[in-house]
Parts: structure tokens; C-alpha cells; sequence
């Protein structure tokens, strides 16, 4: 429509999961460019879309965008390490 828009929502979801299950950035200014979508986890795979609301309503969903985070180093030291010495030159 010809209505300004007021407000932009993003909804995102695990690639594999329906969207019932998504999560959602509401009420995204319409003068700002970017959005910040924060607590994804390492090494996943995302579907994101979006919707603008004006005075009258809410639009169709935007076409459907996957994204891939990147992978993360590991959380924590390893744990429950043994060692046993096998010859004088070798331990597993």
C-alpha cells in the first residue's frame, strides 16, 4: 500500500523446524537498516523472514532466507583425561 511503514518484524527458526517453533525480533524501526538476531547457536543452519506493518496491517511474509552461523571453539577444557604410561617412549 501506499501507507508508511511503521514497524518491521523478523521471525527465525532452526532450518528443520517448523515455523510454529520460531523465534521473533518484533517492532524494528523502520529507519534502521540492520537488526541484530542474538543467542543462535555455532554451526547451524537458519531460515529467516520478515514482515512490515503500516497503519492498516501486516504484509505477506517476506521471501524465505537461510543463513549458516560459523562454527565456535569449544565451550570448556576436556575432561575426565586419563593417562597411562605403555613403554618408557609412550603413554595413551
Amino acid at each position: 500500500g501506499n501507507s508508511a511503514i511503521t514497524s518491521y518484524d523478523i521471525e527465525y527458526k532452526n532450518k528443520t523446524d517448523s515455523w510454529e517453533l520460531k523465534h521473533a525480533t518484533r517492532n524494528i524501526s523502520p529507519t534502521n537498516n540492520q537488526a541484530n538476531i542474538v543467542d543462535l547457536h555455532p554451526a547451524s543452519v537458519y531460515s529467516i523472514r520478515m514482515y512490515s506493518y503500516n497503519d492498516i496491517g501486516k504484509s505477506e511474509a517476506s521471501k524465505e532466507l537461510t543463513i549458516s552461523t560459523e562454527e565456535a571453539q569449544p565451550d570448556g577444557p576436556p575432561m575426565d583425561v586419563t593417562l597411562q604410561a605403555v613403554t618408557s617412549q609412550s603413554i595413551r
